[in-house]
């Protein structure tokens, strides 16, 4: 009975290790990123206004919380959600979410199926879920893209009525689209849990809004450090929602790329080349992206504060002390 027990804490080790070397290599990464664009960091001019800079923050962390709460509807929805856990949920999310910044994506499920099955979800929902969360976010990223057609094309009648259609039927095709991506045999035998997922059309919508908001959020907490370099007119804001979520859809395309770490930058700092110069658009994008994650790890350090350990790991921690 101890060499199983023994073999699975080694794993755990081992585990533990290979997230620690990859996360101190994308601190590295971020380092050098700055390094190497060292004298356009010194070039700027950056305003400092503490009002703006609360807001932006405050809209930055309620973004994240708009994708939390997505997940949470989607649990909801599932039949996996209760309220007596949301301490844990908390917990779990936040602690999964960072993990994207580890190369293939693939850590933020494991770890998100590993500490859910601790509170009760289980791992085929988990999954299940991760995946549609997954599709949801970048299906939303396409939604709020339309919008860098008026950055590109300017605000004029038509680009406007032309909008407001394409995002109306995008926003009623979107969960019929996932719908039929999670249908598809293909998907099935690749991902054996979305068999017993039992979102509808209409969970889908109730959680598409959380999720639409979350970039909107994030581009709102952009323009304003944006302001902070250089005083743009709240006229682009929509253009700049649009440009911020096509720099996600990028990242998200880079599948080997952690968290989408440099094709992100590289999409946006290239959009903001229209309004930056070019050397101070790369620092930019970078900047903001220290920025974002500076409120990730401000978020996650309140909720591992505020939220006590998950149960089952509580229990083997205690577990060991005793022996």
């Amino acid at each position: 009975m101890t060499k199983p027990s023994t073999h699975t804490s080694s794993l755990h080790r081992v585990y533990a290790t290979i997230r620690l070397i990859l996360l101190l290599g994308i601190v590295v990464y971020l380092a050098w990123e700055m390094v190497r664009h060292w004298p356009d960091v010194q070039a700027l001019s950056v305003r400092v206004d503490g009002l703006t800079l609360c807001a932006a923050a405050l809209l930055g962390i309620m973004a994240y919380q708009c994708l939390f709460g997505g997940w949470l509807i989607l649990l909801w929805r599932v039949g996996c959600f209760d309220r007596r856990q949301l301490k844990f949920y908390s917990r779990v999310w936040w602690v999964s979410f960072l993990f994207r910044y580890l190369p293939g994506k693939v850590f933020l499920v494991i770890e998100r199926v590993r500490m859910g099955s601790m509170v009760g979800i289980p791992p085929a929902t988990g999954v299940a879920v991760a995946l549609v969360e997954t599709l949801l976010a970048v299906f939303a990223a396409v939604w709020v893209s339309l919008l860098a057609v008026s950055y590109y094309v300017g605000q004029t009648q038509w680009t406007i009525i032309g909008l407001c259609i394409a995002s109306v039927v995008i926003f009623l095709l979107l969960p019929a689209s996932i719908r039929f991506l999670c249908s598809m045999s293909v998907v099935r035998r690749k991902f054996p849990e979305m068999a017993s997922l039992t979102l509808g059309w209409r969970d889908l919508l109730l959680a598409s809004p959380a999720f639409i908001l979350h970039y909107i959020l994030l581009a709102g907490s952009l323009f304003l450090c944006l302001n902070l370099v250089q005083e743009l007119p709240w006229t682009v804001f929509p253009g700049i929602c649009g440009v911020y979520a096509l720099s996600h859809l990028a990242g998200a395309v880079a599948m080997i790329s952690p968290g989408g770490l440099g094709v992100r930058e590289g999409a946006l700092s290239l959009q903001l080349s229209r309004v930056l110069p070019g050397g101070v658009a790369v620092t930019v994008a970078i900047g903001i992206r220290l920025w974002f994650v500076l409120l990730e790890l401000l978020s996650l350090g309140v909720v591992m504060v505020l939220s006590p350990q998950l149960p089952e790991a509580a229990k083997a921690a205690s577990g060991a002390a005793d022996e």
